[in-house]
């Protein structure tokens, strides 16, 4: 098999808590039954499967288990919790040494997010959806640098998920938080998804299980975009409203001293250039992978920073601040923009229109009637290619001069700015629209550049079309 047909394989297991797993008798039928006795699931399906990687999501509630000593040989003090740094590695080193003492593999990446709820030992205080915003994240960062070992010419990518020992809400914000992942990388790689469960284990009625095929699908690109006027985090709701002034205050300041970056529009102009196909718009507001990713980064650090961990009988951990949609759109951009990376595009204020095709032709492939309009576009503008001159000149008057070489228009230069771009023509010429846009010749390569004059027009356009929450 060409390398370009080989396919990478991804497993993926969602755990609870490890340390109180029995031994049962899995199996598991693919080409043919296989049949192996273990306390995880993952166990046979890596062998059966046989992935080149392997990804285990747990939530920080397993601290409790830890705390509990007789559930397990992994032993570390209380004194060894000094932040959330250090809860991290504690919880990562053990799911490390469950698997050395279990099983004959170890985990390539521990993906640790934030619970909620009280238990005997602990209390995680916080708002349940940071679980998957911080797991979207966390898997946006883990797919992207495997995708950058991959490069352009492996496409195939499989994802099998197995969901046996997902509890509670973990179960459902991981499944949803990997597809946001998967649905994006679509937009370019053959992505398949697998997700396993194994039958119920109940008391000790039966102690052989099958692992059973729950869904198996192909992933289709798909991206939705909501505007939110919020910050990329925000203070916990559950807050009083003393507390949420002064992490109010905090933030602004916050804010204000680090971030340079338009999250409030730049961010969704980009993703709604994918959203309603306007290559153009790609280039023009195209945001460095590399600028989105400190920011992302800078964000998660301080939100880590800002959990309290209270010991006073029970170890309490209570998050200061929330997570917003405008952070998983942060992340939607990261992803796009490390693709755009891979195949070296960039920030563009004038674009050869031989780039525009290059991405219809490879981010638009999957979507036949985006795809059609880009493509009827270009070839508008080349057929009157010959009208094109050396200097900028705003689309609608090169038509107007295509169609009557005769009529005069020098007088007519400037017109094109007291009139409106047309929502539906913007949409429907995907962002081509006449009076959008400027085009110049440089010997055999046609130049596209937004009309300056009409972008705040155009801004408005895209940002009151998203759906606001």
């Amino acid at each position: 098999m060409s390398k370009n047909q080989s396919t990478t394989k991804i497993l993926i297991g969602i755990w609870g808590n490890p340390y109180s797993w029995k031994e049962i008798n899995y199996k598991y039928y693919k080409d043919n039954l296989v049949s192996k006795k273990s306390k995880s699931s993952l166990s046979i399906i890596k062998e059966v499967e046989d992935p080149k990687h392997i990804v285990i999501i747990i939530s920080d509630t397993l601290l409790n288990a830890l705390l509990d000593q007789k559930n397990n040989n992994f032993s570390f003090s209380i004194d060894q919790i000094k932040d959330y740094k250090s809860i991290k590695n504690l919880l990562k080193n053990s799911i490390d040494n469950f698997c050395k003492d279990n099983f004959s593999f170890k985990a390539d990446e521990v993906i640790i997010s934030y619970g909620f709820g009280e238990f005997d030992k602990t209390k995680f205080i916080g708002n349940a959806m940071d679980f998957y915003y911080n797991l979207f994240k966390e898997l946006a960062f883990y797919f992207t640098n495997l995708i950058s070992e991959l490069g352009k010419d492996q496409k195939n990518i499989e994802v099998i998920l197995d969901a046996t020992h997902g509890i509670n809400y973990n179960l459902i914000l991981t499944y949803r938080s990997l597809v946001q992942v998967l649905v994006i990388l679509a937009y370019y790689y053959d992505v398949k998804l697998k997700v396993l469960n194994s039958d119920p284990l109940v008391g000790t009625y039966n102690n052989n299980l099958n692992i059973n095929v729950i869904l198996e699908t192909k992933i289709l690109p798909n991206l939705s975009v909501f505007r939110h006027d919020k910050r990329p985090i925000k203070p916990y709701f559950n807050l009083n409203d003393n507390q949420k002034k002064e992490i109010g205050l905090f933030l602004d300041q916050f804010f204000e001293n680090n971030f340079c970056l338009n999250y409030k529009e730049d961010v969704y102009i980009f993703l709604s250039s994918f959203m309603y196909g306007l290559p153009t718009l790609i280039f023009s507001y195209f945001i460095d992978f590399s600028e989105i990713k400190k920011s992302i980064e800078l964000i998660s650090k301080k939100f880590e920073e800002n959990i309290e961990i209270i010991s006073l009988g029970k170890i309490e951990l209570k998050r200061s601040f929330e997570y917003t949609e405008t952070f998983a759109n942060l992340v939607k951009t990261f992803i796009f923009s490390y693709i755009l990376n891979i195949f070296n595009f960039n920030k563009l204020e004038d674009i050869p229109l031989s780039k525009i095709k290059k991405i219809s032709d490879i981010f638009f492939k999957n979507f036949p009637i985006e795809k059609n309009r880009i493509d009827k576009e270009i070839k508008d503008i080349e057929d009157i290619s010959k009208d094109i001159e050396y200097d900028y000149n705003v689309y609608i008057d090169i038509r107007s001069k295509s169609k009557d070489q005769n009529q005069d228009i020098s007088s007519n230069k400037n017109d094109n700015k007291y009139i409106r771009v047309g929502k539906r023509n913007f949409f429907a010429h995907s962002g081509f629209e006449y009076n959008s846009i400027k085009i110049k010749k440089l010997g055999n390569e046609i130049y596209i550049k937004i009309n300056d004059d009409k972008k705040g027009e155009i801004n408005s356009l895209i940002l009151n079309s998203l759906p606001k929450i």
